[in-house]
């Protein structure tokens, strides 16, 4: 048997497209693996690195954020300050969607006939508390 898992094996395991690691690779995310017969062999780890990158895109982070979290991972102040300022983002973009969903409930319960010119709504729309 092959030591390692094959490019195919590591997408299964991931659930991340084989074109996507190999974008992750070509990127520098993924550390290319030693090939045997040509093929990929990725090591044991592989798999954790792939989930730990798409995790953090899940989380909102760009492919060059993620590439500074890599690359400063022992310069932990660093990493912090990203971490940090990703949290900040993430609250914003909370916010947001709360709002917008209180206009959306809003909306089907409107009694007015024109919605658009709704008093809640405009307040909502605004960022102001209701009426």
């Amino acid at each position: 048997m092959k030591p390692g898992l094959g490019i195919g094996e590591l997408a299964e395991a991931t659930a991340t497209p084989i074109s996507t690691i190999r974008f992750y690779e070509r990127r520098g995310l993924v550390p290319p693996p030693p090939r045997e017969s040509g093929k990929r062999r990725y090591p044991p780890g592989a798999g954790d690195r792939v989930r730990l990158v798409r995790m953090w895109q899940n989380a909102g982070f760009s492919l060059d954020e993620i590439a500074e979290l890599l690359a400063d991972r022992e310069r932990i102040e660093v990493w912090k300050e990203l971490v940090r300022a990703k949290i900040t983002e993430l609250e914003v973009l909370q916010a947001e969607v709360e709002r917008s969903r209180q206009q959306l409930e809003h909306a089907l319960l409107c009694r007015a006939p024109d919605w658009t010119a709704c008093p809640t709504m405009q307040a909502t729309a605004r960022g102001e508390p209701k009426p």
